[in-house]
């Protein structure tokens, strides 16, 4: 039940993030054909004012390897792929930058663990 709150949740919020990126697009064009009326409706604060930022909803934590050990091979490998790419390209960014991993990639690596996924990427099902 929890799950589908928070697909629901984030449903919601990219729904809004694509209406606010429409905003901004169409924003944006008209600050561009006309620079000079945009400036002047911020300054008079006639413009109306910019999307708010949303906080984005976690989505919690679920033992995964029930269900990964009955899914088709190659969807369990595809999966492993796409989180072992999300971690590494997140980990790459964290060293150039001085950074820490985001709370995506801590889960990805924990489900990683999860599934028992070895260094070379090959899952390995869980005894007992």
């Amino acid at each position: 039940m929890l799950v589908y709150r928070s697909i629901a949740a984030l449903k919601s919020q990219l729904e809004r993030a694509k209406s606010d990126i429409d905003i901004l697009t169409r924003t944006r064009e008209r600050a561009m054909a006309q620079p000079y009326e945009y400036v002047q409706s911020l300054v008079s604060k006639t413009e109306p004012a910019a999307p708010r930022e949303q906080d984005i909803v976690d989505v919690p934590q679920i033992y995964i390897e029930p269900y990964i050990a009955s899914a088709d091979p190659a969807a369990t490998e595809s999966y492993i792929r796409c989180i072992q790419e999300m971690v590494e390209t997140e980990q790459m960014q964290a060293i150039a930058t001085g950074g820490t991993l985001s709370r995506q990639a801590l889960a990805a690596s924990h489900t990683l663990q999860q599934l028992n996924v070895t260094s070379g990427g090959t899952f390995t099902p869980r005894s007992g």
